[in-house]
């Protein structure tokens, strides 16, 4: 048996569906680590992670069987290293879940470039109640001491981890170096490319559509996928350009409420009415047409993150900006997708658009790695 461990969002919903259309689905038990119903779907149980229930289901597997556990967050550590566990452990990779142990850990490594490091020690798109020296001494008191039991924990059982799916090799050889381990890298991807990208009824580009110099008055300018430090706007908003042709939209749905309403304030303070924050959850087709209204994306991460994101407007045929360090740069450009670096970041180049050869190799790479046939074969080969 394949028993899935999730957390309780509504895109795992495409993941059931991808392992139903072409797995085994009989073979796979998906429970969700969580009480609350978000979604009504038979295929799902729902098991607190405290729940006596869940102890005895995970305990009772066999060597044969597999527990795969998608986002291994604080709560899934601290709950695994208690277990007594046999069957053989898989990790689904997100992120989220390792970043900000790397960022606590390793000091060669940071999440945040200055400006935003600034707002984040300082606290300073918080309410009044941060505005003294005790209260953020005790909130980073508390994280390091969260970050040192969450090491201990995973330490506990990180050796029972036989591989991590996951579309990046760059990102497991972080973790392993991290963890001094040797976890196998499994070639994967959440959903399917198509779910999202309708790759036939975009089979080919108009040798019209988007000439390789831009003649509009006007350039958009997309920074960042949400509102959460990560992104390093403030910083990123510093290599802007100075030009009156710019816009810069910023998508801040997601993520810290108080950081949103900053990074608006400090947007218009710095672009005028030339900065256009995205502040309403769109629907798919909405979120594409918002895409492909960019001439060119800028990401400031020194993770990877926005890989979906930013696979679309590669797709749509638009110039990417990436950091150097960032692991899917890293990952882009070693399969031969045409991208660009953060630090070369000017007007000559946001006015050039990508030419047609580069916009249908990139988009054909796209295909062949995260589409189509590939991810039918691996869901086939795990689930």
């Amino acid at each position: 048996m394949i028993l899935h461990l999730m957390p309780n969002e509504k895109f795992i919903l495409n993941f059931i569906q991808s392992v139903e259309d072409f797995g085994d689905v009989k073979k796979n038990r998906f429970i969700v680590r969580d009480k609350n119903k978000k979604i009504e779907d038979p295929r799902i149980e729902y098991v607190g992670l405290n729940d006596k229930k869940l102890s005895g289901i995970v305990c009772s597997l066999e060597k044969k069987d597999q527990l795969i556990i998608h986002f291994l967050d604080y709560q899934v550590s601290k709950w695994l290293s208690k277990q007594n566990l046999n069957a053989t452990i898989k990790w689904i990779f997100y992120g989220a879940e390792f970043y900000k142990l790397l960022n606590y850990k390793d000091s060669t490594f940071t999440l945040f470039d200055p400006l935003t490091k600034q707002v984040v020690d300082n606290h300073e798109d918080k309410n009044i109640w941060w505005n003294n020296f005790l209260t953020p001494s005790v909130k980073r008191i508390y994280d390091h001491q969260k970050f040192d039991r969450q090491l201990k924990y995973i330490k506990k059982f990180i050796h029972k981890i036989d591989s991590i799916y996951h579309f990046n090799p760059f990102e497991v050889d972080l973790i392993n170096n991290f963890f001094c381990s040797k976890i196998k890298f499994q070639e994967f991807a959440y959903t399917n490319f198509h779910t999202f990208v309708n790759t036939k009824e975009h089979a080919d580009f108009e040798e019209t559509q988007r000439p390789e110099t831009s003649s509009k008055e006007e350039i958009n300018l997309l920074i960042g996928n949400s509102s959460s430090y990560s992104n390093n706007h403030l910083d990123v908003f510093e290599k802007v350009p100075p030009s009156n042709k710019i816009n810069v939209y910023s998508i801040l749905s997601y993520g810290k409420k108080e950081y949103c309403n900053y990074l608006i304030k400090k947007g218009k303070n710095k672009f005028g009415n030339h900065f256009y924050p995205i502040t309403d959850f769109y629907t798919y087709e909405k979120y594409f047409e918002l895409l492909d209204k960019m001439d060119a994306c800028v990401m400031g991460q020194n993770r990877a993150q926005a890989a979906g994101g930013i696979f679309i407007q590669l797709f749509q045929g638009k110039k990417i900006f990436l950091k150097k360090n960032n692991p899917l740069y890293q990952l882009l450009h070693s399969i031969g997708i045409e991208i660009y670096r953060i630090d070369l970041l000017n007007l000559d180049n946001l006015t050039k658009n990508l030419d047609l050869k580069t916009k249908i190799k990139n988009r054909k790479i796209l295909i062949d790695k995260f589409g189509g046939r590939k991810l039918e074969n691996i869901y086939k080969e795990l689930f």
